[in-house]
């Protein structure tokens, strides 16, 4: 599961409650072509980095290419490579399809495991050879073999999170090292978006969260300026898949491809604005020595998983 959260705030749209959807429904009713054509075949879903370039061209009222694309969602993930040793293990909670953990492996050397709430994600994860559970992160995660992950990874999948200090703790309890993208609400208080599957907090908050947890904030860093044409690129890649607008509209099931249609359909032209919705890293450490693995860190694990190491 991974999702770029601000899309609500292009429309602004936005609803200050608790998440109260069955997210693993929510994430598992479209089929695994249809997100084949939106996405591509790296199978990213989630912001794209765009350099001054793109930008511009955008700006200009000219559509990226499909490379183009691709490009900024590669370059997304990249950028936090300084963070993440090469060949370490690495723990990325809610991995989507595998776009990044993809990148991770091949290009870094790492040992990822991914876990996911979306039934199709992890069979289409594990069917490319990736090591993948189809769990929910808030009730178990997987156990390392030894020692711990050396790194907990989320990639814009935090803000699904209901609990979110809880998991953050638990993850004290797998993980040497904390690196997160995560999608923010810059206003007071929270707001449930995207189909009220994901809760956005402030910066300042997500900050205290993480540090309240047992976590020490060695870097932070904020993107906005590089993500914010991501919803509109998204219009772009649903409009090129082939998909009828008139079908989803019809479809009485709240998909995540009608929630994303729903939204970014009204998208018409490129308007920077960093003032409501942002997007930031935040790399954080155990403040105190790494805590000893619990029984309640992995308990029935569904161990249909094929390991890519």
């Amino acid at each position: 599961m991974r999702m770029f959260a601000f899309l609500m705030f292009v429309l602004g749209s936005s609803k200050a409650s608790n998440i109260d959807v069955d997210i693993g429904a929510f994430y598992s009713h479209d089929d695994l072509n249809t997100w084949k054509n939106i996405l591509g075949p790296a199978m990213h879903y989630h912001s794209g980095f765009f350099d001054d370039a793109m930008v511009d061209k955008l700006v200009a009222g000219n559509e990226l290419n499909n490379n183009e694309i691709q490009e900024a969602m590669h370059t997304a993930v990249s950028s936090l490579y300084p963070f993440l040793e090469s060949n370490a293990s690495v723990l990325d909670v809610g991995c989507g399809w595998c776009g990044p953990a993809g990148m991770l492996t091949h290009e870094r050397g790492m040992h990822v495991t991914g876990v996911t709430i979306s039934q199709p994600q992890a069979e289409h994860c594990r069917e490319n050879g990736f090591n993948v559970y189809h769990v929910d992160a808030e009730q178990e995660l997987p156990q390392p073999n030894n020692n711990n992950f050396d790194y907990a990874f989320l990639m814009e999948s935090f803000s699904h999170i209901k609990n979110k200090e809880a998991l953050l703790k638990k993850l004290l309890t797998v993980a040497n090292g904390l690196v997160m993208r995560v999608n923010t609400r810059e206003l007071e208080g929270s707001g449930v978006v995207f189909g009220e599957s994901m809760e956005l907090v402030s910066t300042e908050t997500l900050k205290a969260l993480v540090s309240s947890a047992g976590w020490t904030i060695v870097h932070v860093q904020a993107h906005t300026h590089k993500t914010w044409p991501t919803p509109g690129v998204y219009r772009t890649m649903l409009h090129r898949s082939g998909h009828s607008f008139q079908a989803i509209t019809n479809d009485n099931n709240n998909s995540q491809v009608k929630v994303l249609w729903d939204l970014v359909e009204n998208i018409t032209s490129f308007q920077r604005d960093d003032s409501v919705f942002g997007i930031v890293d935040i790399v954080a450490v155990p403040t105190t020595p790494t805590a000893t693995i619990t029984s309640q860190s992995s308990s029935n694990i569904d161990s249909n998983s094929n390991s890519n190491n």
